[in-house]
Parts: structure tokens; C-alpha cells; sequence
């Protein structure tokens, strides 16, 4: 009697639950569950921890990874004429340059060209000096200083966008799970999400109860893949507006963007400021329009 006495009592009186501080707060201080009556299973916090691991190991991987990766660009950026003669070497080249030269007619070359003329002092060992396995070599090295990334930014840089936004999306998804699971039990409990009261989405989600036991893999691969995805994303981004190969391109894309981006605003800014003076299809203040 005294509890419904006092019921009726406060029963005007409420206090709002739910949201991200509240409920990792209530977490940490115990109120979830002696107060709230929520009590995380194993299972959940056992899940929480994984994430945890998941994102200090994102974060280590990614610090190796990038030391690792300006190491090699030292090291490769002092041997890129060896690695060209290996390339060039385990291809044959050498050959593939004379089997060229030999194939080619000199006289049909020649009487395609405007000025035939330049053609009376050329001889095939002049073209098989031209088109040599040198030549190929110094025209395939210009190639690879050209494409090789020129300071050891281009390379760390993208590697460390790569480590803040893979480690910082694993760190989100673990500071969003406990939440999310109580946000869902408080939805059942105050009847927000009437899956009780849905006679057929009831009958169809109890019919696979072995679906539950692809949860703890689907949340570890997608702590694990899905900030890996993403931070590769974001380093690819700043890689190729660093390096000097796609950097004009780059840009100029971004100009464009930015272009499109500016006069949509413009257009935007301009509807909401002319929004007052319609009603319906009909213009209330007819020379503000106008203009």
C-alpha cells in the first residue's frame, strides 16, 4: 500500500535515461544495473573488450607499418637503377630491343614522313643503337624517378592518417557498442520497439535463432575490416594529393568540388532567405522575389 502511495505521489515526476554519457556513466558506477535493472551479459562485455584489442592493435600495426614503409622508401629510393636493370634483365629486353630494330622497314618509315630526306643517312645499326637495351633502360629509369614518391612525407604522411583514422574509427565503434545495446533493451522495455507487439516480425526472427551465433564474429571482422577499409581510404586520399605523379590531377579535382560545392550553398542560401516569401506556389512579397 505505501509503495502505491507513494507512486501516486511522484508519479508526475521523470527522469531521462538513455544517450551516450548517461549510459557509460550508469555503467561505471554500477546504476545500470542495481538502479536501471540492466545487466550486460558476458557475452557483451566480453565483445567490448575485443573491440578494445581490436583498436590498440589497429593503432600498433598502423606505427610499425609506417616506420616499416620509410625504411623501404630509403632504401628503394638508392636502388632504383638496380631495380630497373633487374626488371629489364628478368624480361630480356636486351632481345625484345633488337628483335624491334630488325623488324623494322626503313623505307616505309621513311615515306610516311614529311621530309624523306632525313631518312638517306640512317642505317639499321643507327636504329639498333637507337632502340637499344641502354636506351630502353635510361627511357624505363626516367620512368621510375619520375614515379618514385621525391620525399620521405609522401610516405609517412598518408601512413599516419591511415593509423589516426583506422585506430580512432576502431576506438568509436568500441565507445558506441555498450550504448547501443542499452538504447535497444530501453526501446523494448518502454515499448518503442514493438517487436512483441509485431505478430509477424516476431514469427519471422524467431524462426533462425542460430543467426545469434554470427554476432560475435560479424562485430570482431567488422571492428577489425571496417576502420582498416576506412583509414585506407583516407590514406589513399592524402597519398595522392602529396605525391608528385597525380598531385596537379588531384587538385584540380578538388577545385572542381569545391566549385560545385560553393554554388550549391549560394543556391541553398538563397532558398532559405526567399523561403518566407512564398506561400505554397504563391509569392507573398513579389518584388523580393524579383530580385
Amino acid at each position: 500500500g505505501t509503495a502505491l502511495l507513494r507512486f501516486a505521489v511522484q508519479e508526475e515526476k521523470t527522469e531521462s535515461v538513455g544517450g551516450f554519457l548517461w549510459c557509460w556513466k550508469s555503467y561505471l558506477s554500477g546504476d545500470l544495473f542495481y538502479k536501471e535493472g540492466i545487466q550486460l551479459s558476458g557475452r557483451v562485455v566480453a565483445v567490448n573488450l575485443v573491440q578494445v584489442c581490436l583498436a590498440c592493435y589497429i593503432t600498433i600495426v598502423g606505427v610499425l607499418l609506417t616506420q616499416l614503409f620509410v625504411y623501404l622508401w630509403s632504401i628503394g629510393k638508392s636502388q632504383i637503377d638496380g631495380m630497373v636493370e633487374f626488371i629489364l634483365e628478368y624480361f630480356d629486353f636486351e632481345v625484345l630491343a633488337e628483335d624491334i630494330a630488325r623488324n623494322i622497314n626503313i623505307t616505309n618509315v621513311c615515306e610516311q614522313m614529311a621530309d624523306p630526306t632525313v631518312c638517306s643517312n640512317i642505317s639499321i645499326e643507327d636504329i639498333k643503337n637507337y632502340i637499344s637495351g641502354d636506351a630502353i633502360q635510361a627511357f624505363v629509369s626516367s620512368i621510375a624517378y619520375s614515379a618514385y614518391p621525391r620525399e620521405a612525407y609522401m610516405i609517412y604522411t598518408p601512413m599516419i592518417v591511415y593509423t589516426i583514422i583506422a585506430g580512432g574509427t576502431a576506438t568509436v565503434l568500441f565507445f558506441l557498442y555498450i550504448p547501443s545495446v542499452c538504447r535497444t533493451i530501453l526501446q523494448f522495455r518502454c515499448a518503442e520497439e514493438g517487436f512483441f507487439y509485431d505478430e509477424k516480425r516476431f514469427q519471422l526472427y524467431r524462426t533462425r535463432v542460430d543467426n545469434t551465433t554470427f554476432l560475435l564474429g560479424a562485430i570482431f571482422w567488422t571492428g577489425l575490416l571496417g576502420p582498416v577499409i576506412i583509414g585506407f581510404l583516407g590514406m589513399l586520399a592524402v597519398f595522392l594529393f602529396l605525391w608528385q605523379a597525380t598531385r596537379q590531377a588531384m587538385f584540380s579535382v578538388l577545385a572542381i568540388i569545391i566549385g560545385i560545392a560553393f554554388t550549391v550553398l549560394i543556391r541553398e542560401a538563397f532558398a532559405m532567405i526567399l523561403k518566407t516569401s512564398f506561400r505554397g506556389f504563391y509569392r507573398r512579397h513579389v518584388n523580393k522575389v524579383n530580385i
